[in-house]
């Protein structure tokens, strides 16, 4: 059972595609995560795979894509779910 106030981390850049992400030139994803309470990471993120099948969706359309496209995209689904203002932090 999840606490209400507990907080997660997401990573911002899927781990499923954590070596595409370094072929493009991001070389640690564990850089790059949130902390977002429990129920927003288990419902608004991950629920239904959203935030994976975005990533897999973007990078069948972007083969080729730099790093500043790849957190332009980042940015982009932040925003999307709400998030737009959350700060990096390291993976613990």
């Amino acid at each position: 059972m999840l606490k209400a106030g507990k907080l997660h981390q997401n990573h911002v850049l899927s781990q499923q595609f954590r070596k595409w992400s370094a072929s493009r030139g991001i070389k640690n994803i564990d850089d790059y995560t949130i902390q977002i309470s429990a129920k927003n990471h288990l419902k608004s993120i991950h629920g239904q795979g959203k935030w994976n099948q975005q990533w897999a969706d973007f990078i069948k359309a972007n083969p080729n894509v730099l790093p500043s496209q790849i957190f332009y995209q980042v940015e982009s689904m932040l925003q999307k779910h709400g998030l737009e203002h959350s700060r990096y932090v390291p993976y613990k």
